[in-house]
């Protein structure tokens, strides 16, 4: 079983853990609620306890969050937790808060101050009946609040190789991907990369990891091109394709061998000054790839506002092409479609030498995946 616990106060977490204490499996817990939807967003949870955090005339403050749990995660036990008196400082009491947070769908409220003990109960009797009476060892993982673990100035990069598929399948770029140099659950960089997103950190995330990957890239040598992943949102930064530049130089490259590659976390929201920063991009000699094309609702309008010199197609779609006829006929297209209009294709996900002879077959010029290099630090490269 895997728990999540959100609360923002030390006190309500210590409070949780003590009640459930003798249950067993994994206990993350988060104490922003961007984390704790970060981390629903990436991993299967069984059940949420949630705090509810305060009350206002018109109800709980957070209500809202619950509201997109019972939306989003219809399959999640969502257990609502607070530890108000009968009467509440405003003027509804418990009974009434809890047939409001009942209303929102699967969703069970405990008030911890007057029967403490029945929140474990309730996860045993309902939820897992065959642990009832066992006392097996859990374990509890805590999330790092965003902003601590940039200040902790651990991020790194590794880069994994971008080979051509229609010659001698030799490297021509790697991609630098973000990572942890120590054991952290913000070292999985989707799990980085939503909570940013959550929180709207999309400019100080990119210039973080691409300050990085350019100064650990220097070991590499100039003649592979170098692909660094930037939100599309970053770009409504005024300052991003000045720092990204400044970046560049300092590691000792220059524009013509960065390929940026955009890959979408939300909808753009200000299109003309993401426009502006595509624009002042080409300028000073960046190449621009899309990344994972083919999945997501505004995957093409991205294309047809960028004119990107590189398409990378999404793996969640390559993984499929051999063993469906429609997924080879749709990338052998956008392959055609590509190579008509001078853009080259990367297929992602390559894990097996058929899908290696496949995507060769259908016409696509790159590709990436662990079959063809795994990400790896710089220097190991540089030694093999």
């Amino acid at each position: 079983m895997h728990i999540l616990i959100y609360g923002q106060s030390q006190d309500f977490v210590g409070e949780v853990l003590s009640e459930i204490a003798s249950l067993g499996g994994k206990v993350t817990v988060a104490q922003e609620e961007e984390g704790a939807l970060a981390l629903l967003g990436c991993e299967k949870y069984d059940v949420l306890i949630a705090n509810v955090r305060a009350m206002a005339s018109g109800g709980p403050q957070d209500l809202a969050f619950f509201r997109y749990l019972a939306a989003h995660h219809p399959g999640l036990q969502v257990l609502a937790v607070h530890h108000y008196p009968e009467l509440a400082v405003s003027d509804i009491d418990s009974s009434q808060l809890d047939r409001k947070l009942l209303e929102l769908g699967k969703l069970a409220v405990f008030n911890l101050a007057k029967r403490p003990g029945r929140l474990e109960l309730y996860i045993k009797s309902m939820l897992l009946p065959e642990t009832a009476g066992e006392n097996p060892v859990q374990e509890v993982v805590y999330l790092e609040k965003l902003d601590d673990f940039l200040r902790k100035d651990i991020l790194t990069s590794n880069y994994q190789p971008i080979v051509e598929l229609d010659g001698d399948r030799g490297v021509v770029a790697y991609e630098a991907l973000a990572r942890a140099r120590t054991d952290s659950l913000l070292g999985n960089p989707a799990l980085l990369f939503s909570y940013a997103a959550l929180q709207d950190y999309y400019s100080t995330i990119d210039k973080a990891c691409t300050s990085i990957a350019l100064k650990n890239a220097i070991p590499l040598s100039l003649d592979f091109d170098l692909f660094i992943n930037v939100q599309p949102r970053s770009l409504t930064d005024p300052n991003f394709t000045e720092h990204l530049h400044a970046a560049v130089i300092a590691g000792g490259r220059t524009p013509a061998n960065i390929v940026v590659e955009l890959t979408e976390q939300r909808e753009i929201l200000n299109q003309k000054m993401f426009s502006a920063g595509v624009y002042s991009l080409k300028e000073m000699g960046f190449r621009i790839a899309v990344d994972d094309f083919g999945e997501g609702n505004a995957n093409l309008e991205l294309v047809l506002h960028v004119a990107p010199d590189i398409l990378k197609i999404s793996g969640r779609i390559c993984r499929f092409a051999s063993s469906n006829k429609v997924v080879r006929s749709m990338i052998h297209a956008i392959a055609g479609m590509c190579r008509d209009e001078g853009i080259l294709t990367v297929a992602e996900f390559i894990e097996t030498e058929q899908d290696t002879e496949i995507m060769t077959e259908l016409g696509v010029h790159l590709g990436q995946g662990w079959h063809l290099g795994k990400p790896v630090p710089a220097d190991l490269i540089v030694q093999a």
